[in-house]
């Protein structure tokens, strides 16, 4: 498990650095003005895009999500083939509100399946149960979950119970929920688990078997039909008084297509006749970004795009550039690939050495004169330096130093000067062997 824990870390790590990286696509922003929910977030996972953003930092009570985070600390910490002895305090555990499995005390059940049951069915003694098996008690499994949550960013956040059942000092907020979510969106277990529209317990010394199918209406018809999305995918729900409706769901047309989490919170509505606000909000989020916008991929890492000049290359006087790395670009879904412009951005140019990777440039991807990406562009190779030309640089570098060219008007003064006094001395000897030459005569 701890292995799982590791690898877990690190697949969340990768997606929130994804998310930071300089190639992520600028924001494509949705309207929110017919978002139902009090709070509610939309990311496009693949770049980063967050494209709803209504009241994301506002302070929400978490009711049934609190199990999301519990579901991931548990998987991140326990084998999920391990027996649990239910105990006294997790079988008789109710709250408002409160989902039941009808455990028993003594009753041994593995951890998959106390799993199923809280994520499919919001079981509160399938939650306590974890807590304790994982902690050994809620408390200290209520310090890991905020230690975990703190790890992932999620800093306006905290628990005091695993289940969700109200409590005023647990808090967090849609923003918080969108961090936790993309590290259990990368967990497959997690995913595998919070998919499955039907679940059967096999029987245990206690209890037969049991069977459950998801109350999260996104994924299965069998207790609603309206709210049924054929491209959803797992993640959590819920309902508390304080919290109102409560939803993370995430979804995927295509295999290459958008990747969206929705967070959604604090949802009301005044009677039953009314839509449910998460599960309403969550098909129409979907279906506009699905409607709208599209993922390009406009470069490809390692891929040519240009030549900057090299000057003091050792074989070569140029090197070629491509992009950092792979990039997709959200754009609207009517853009046409001829309408897309990449604009380079390069250095005139580059002096060796020059090393693979090294940045020479940068590329915007533009729509309709609005830059949607922006990438940098590097070397794509090594280019040595000449040593030769290096020499013939340093010295010309040394031949035009302020030094030198003191020292080089001196010896062109001296220079002068002594031609100077040479011409004189040679003229006034001939005037004084003309002045020699003219007495003889005379005499």
């Amino acid at each position: 498990m701890r292995i799982k824990c590791m690898l877990s870390y690190i697949l969340a790590f990768i997606v929130v650095c994804a998310l930071l990286t300089p190639c992520a696509s600028a924001g494509v922003l949705m309207d929110d003005s017919g978002v139902l929910c009090k709070s509610a977030v939309l990311l496009e996972e693949t770049t980063g895009t967050v494209l709803v953003s209504k009241n994301a930092d506002e302070r929400r009570f978490p009711g049934g999500l609190t199990k999301m985070m519990t579901a991931l600390v548990a998987i991140e910490n326990l084998d999920l083939d391990a027996v649990v002895t239910v105990s006294e305090n997790a079988a008789d555990f109710m709250g408002g509100n409160a989902g039941t499995i009808d455990l028993d005390p003594g009753e041994e059940i593995k951890v998959r399946d106390l799993l199923y049951c809280m994520m499919l069915c919001s079981s509160n003694e399938a939650a306590i149960a974890l807590a304790e098996t994982t902690a050994g008690s809620e408390a200290g499994f209520v310090e890991m979950m905020n230690r975990r949550a703190s790890e992932l960013g999620a800093r306006s956040t905290h628990f005091v119970n695993p289940h969700g059942i109200h409590d005023e000092e647990q808090y967090t907020t849609a923003a918080d929920m969108l961090k936790i979510a993309i590290a259990a969106r990368s967990n497959s277990t997690f995913m595998d688990i919070t998919s499955a529209k039907l679940y059967q317990v096999p029987a245990t010394n206690t209890t037969g078997e049991r069977h459950f199918y998801t109350d999260n209406y996104l994924l299965s018809k069998y207790k609603r039909t309206d709210y049924y999305y054929e491209n959803a995918a797992g993640m959590s729900f819920g309902y508390t008084g304080a919290s109102g409706y409560c939803l993370v769901s995430s979804a995927r047309k295509d295999n290459d297509g958008l990747r969206l989490i929705a967070v959604l919170m604090g949802g009301e509505r005044a009677s039953n006749e009314e839509p449910l606000p998460t599960y309403k909000d969550a098909v129409d989020l979907f279906d506009t970004a699905f409607s709208t916008l599209s993922l390009r991929n406009v470069t490809v890492e390692g891929k040519e795009l240009d030549e900057v000049k090299v000057e003091l290359g050792r074989t070569k006087d140029f090197v070629t550039v491509g992009a950092a790395s792979t990039m997709n670009v959200l754009m609207p879904i009517d853009a046409a690939d001829d309408e897309i412009e990449r604009v380079l951005n390069l250095e005139e140019k580059v002096v060796a050495p020059v090393k693979a990777g090294d940045k020479v440039g940068t590329l915007d991807i533009m729509y309709k004169g609005e830059r949607y990406a922006h990438c940098d562009v590097v070397a794509l190779y090594d280019i040595e330096q000449s040593g030769f030309l290096s020499f013939l640089e340093t010295l010309h570098g040394f031949f035009k130093g302020t030094f030198i060219k003191i020292v080089a008007v001196i010896v062109v003064v001296f220079i002068l000067f002594y031609v100077y006094i040479t011409v004189a001395t040679n003229m006034r000897r001939q005037r004084m062997m003309k002045r020699s030459s003219n007495r003889r005569l005379k005499k």
